[in-house]
C-alpha cells in the first residue's frame, strides 16, 4: 500500500465519519426524549395512583427551571439539560382522591423535536403524543 493510497482511506473514513456522526446524534437526542417521556408518563401515572390509594390529592408539579419535577409523595426526578418541560397550566396538574384531577398537558422539547403526554380532566388518563 503505497502513501498515497492510506491518504485517500484516510480522508474517506473522516468524509463518512462527520457525515455520519451528527445523524447519530441526533437518533440519540430523539431516543433520549422519548425515554424520558415514557417516565414521565409512568410518575404521573403512580401519581395519579398514590391519589387514589392514599385518598387525599397529590400535586405534581415542575421544577421551576424545566429541567425536573415531583410530587408529594415522589422524590424529585430531574431530566437530561438538553430536553426542557413545560406545563399548559401553570406549574402542577392535581390528581384527586375520586380518580379526576385539574388535568393538563405537559411538553418535553429537545431542539426541533417535542413530545406531548395529556392527562386526562375526567379520568385521569396519561397518554404520550408524538
Amino acid at each position: 500500500m503505497t502513501l498515497l493510497e492510506a491518504l485517500v482511506v484516510v480522508t474517506l473514513t473522516v468524509m463518512i465519519g462527520l457525515i455520519a456522526f451528527p445523524s447519530m446524534e441526533r437518533t440519540y437526542q430523539i431516543l433520549s426524549l422519548h425515554q424520558t417521556a415514557d417516565a414521565l408518563a409512568a410518575n404521573l401515572r403512580i401519581a395519579h395512583a398514590d391519589a387514589m390509594d392514599k385518598d387525599r390529592d397529590v400535586d405534581f408539579s415542575l421544577q421551576v427551571d424545566g429541567h425536573g419535577y415531583g410530587w408529594n409523595e415522589g422524590e424529585a426526578r430531574r431530566v437530561p439539560e438538553t430536553i426542557d418541560l413545560r406545563m399548559s397550566k401553570g406549574q402542577k396538574i392535581q390528581f384527586f382522591a375520586d380518580g379526576s384531577t385539574s388535568g393538563g398537558v405537559v411538553t418535553l422539547a429537545a431542539g426541533a423535536h417535542q413530545v406531548d403526554i395529556s392527562v386526562d380532566i375526567a379520568t385521569g388518563a396519561v397518554t404520550n403524543g408524538p
